[in-house]
């Protein structure tokens, strides 16, 4: 694979990872619910259209050329949204394993060095003895 496909890949991957620790998060602390879920699914399919879009936006660049269309693009767009989606889904992965598991959680906000207080990592319920 080359560089393109990796930078689609990690975060097809992170959304699906958020998905998941986020599904298996709220059946611990007991706060399944259909609706949250289908928002939260809109709003993965949503980062994926972003993802397609901005691809689809460097191509025709590629085509037209950027002073055909009156645009100067110097950044990868692609790149840039695919690194921001990355980066979101992380935080949230880091606090769905917080919810399940505060310790974790905090080491590993300790470790990538995020500001522990844009980080919710307390459950959410009252079951849980760390």
């Amino acid at each position: 694979m080359n560089v393109i496909d990796w930078t689609i890949v990690i975060p097809c991957v992170m959304i699906v990872f958020d998905f998941v620790t986020g599904y298996i998060a709220a059946m611990f602390i007991g706060t399944v619910d259909s609706k949250k879920m289908r928002n939260g699914m809109y709003g993965k399919l949503g980062e994926l259209f972003a993802i397609v879009l901005s691809y689809f936006i460097e191509f025709a660049i590629s085509i037209y050329g950027a002073d055909a269309i009156g645009i100067n693009v110097s950044l990868p767009i692609g790149g840039g949204i695919c690194a921001y989606i990355t980066l979101t889904e992380l935080i949230s992965i880091i606090e769905n394993i917080g919810c399940m598991n505060p310790k974790i959680g905090a080491k590993l906000v300790e470790i990538i060095g995020i500001n522990p207080d844009k980080v919710n990592l307390a459950p959410k319920g009252d079951d849980y003895d760390a």
